[in-house]
């Protein structure tokens, strides 16, 4: 299965630190730093977060057997949205 990517954009330091919190609660525990690997619940894939651009890239290289892969881009989704309407860290 090939890999899905999404481009979120506008992602400040601090959305970033508080998209990171929010995954932490969900068991999806991004590495330090600003790239690297993910994986939780039978997915994996990478992120990169460019501070400088305020971007933050996401690829699913593998999705759970028994779970659809909307779930887990909703998962996603919803943590970066959560983190971007918060205006405090």
């Amino acid at each position: 299965m090939p890999a899905d990517s999404r481009q979120y954009s506008r992602v400040s330091r601090p959305a970033f630190e508080r998209m990171r919190r929010r995954l932490a609660q969900l068991n999806v525990a991004l590495p330090p730093g600003d790239s690297g690997s993910l994986s939780s619940h039978g997915f994996s894939g990478a992120f990169a977060y460019d501070e400088g651009a305020q971007s933050l890239e996401v690829t699913i290289h593998k999705y759970p057997l028994f779970a659809p892969k909307t779930l887990v881009w909703r998962t996603l989704d919803d943590a970066v949205a959560q983190a971007l309407d918060q205006r405090s860290g």
